[in-house]
């Protein structure tokens, strides 16, 4: 699980609205598990105990109701980290835009154009799923799980050491999964790089390749 200093900082400005992502979608996880609590208790009246409608009234009225604030919170979440997601990029597209115009034109002759291009346009853009998913998933996935241990506990002392138990492989997996995700996107990320630099280098100097008759020749 890696965590870019250089991207973190770039937060500071944005600590209310990243409070809020946590928070929203901390009581959100929470009210999944209070979903999940009256539905079970729904369902062992109805079936197995034969109560009727009216008697499980009341538990389906406290699931609906938490349905919808699990639904406001998720949505309240998701939009402030698409939020901090937009003002991130901007930032970054502001301030590598700046680097480059003070490097001068000098600086840009010497490096190819559509390289140049595709970091201020899709890198820049694959921040995105960083700041809106990766690190708010970060958090969650360590509250979320301490929550439904908390709560399970009282209901079944064997399904909560169970938890307890297989709880730190969560992590292990996310490790290993992360790195790998890491060594394809890198990978990518220099083909990807690569081919955009070709390609508009090819179509900045495609009136000449006309010229010259070498078209063709480029095509294959």
């Amino acid at each position: 699980m890696n965590l870019d200093k250089r991207l973190l900082g770039l937060l500071k400005p944005l600590r209310k609205h990243l409070g809020l992502v946590l928070l929203a979608g901390t009581l959100a996880g929470v009210f999944t598990i209070l979903q999940a609590l009256y539905l079970s208790q729904t369902i062992d009246r109805v079936f197995l105990k034969k109560d009727t409608l009216e008697q499980v009234l009341s538990l389906l009225l406290l699931f609906v109701l938490f349905s919808l604030l699990r639904a406001l919170l998720n949505w309240i979440s998701h939009a402030q980290a698409a939020h901090i997601a937009r003002t991130v990029k901007n930032t970054l597209r502001e301030k590598l835009t700046a680097h480059i115009f003070s490097l001068g034109p000098m600086y840009t002759l010497n490096q190819q154009s559509g390289e140049l291009s595709n970091t201020l346009l899709n890198g820049i853009e694959s921040v995105d799923a960083y700041f809106s998913q990766y690190i708010p998933q970060l958090f969650f996935s360590a509250i979320i799980p301490l929550s439904v241990v908390i709560f399970v506990f009282p209901i079944d002392l064997l399904s909560g050491f169970v938890l307890i138990l297989t709880a730190p492989i969560i992590p292990v997996f996310m490790m290993l999964i992360g790195h790998m995700a890491q060594e394809m996107t890198d990978k990518q990320w220099k083909t990807l790089s690569r081919m955009s630099a070709y390609f508009l280098d090819v179509l900045q100097g495609l009136t000449t390749l006309k010229i010259l008759g070498r078209s063709k020749n480029e095509a294959k």
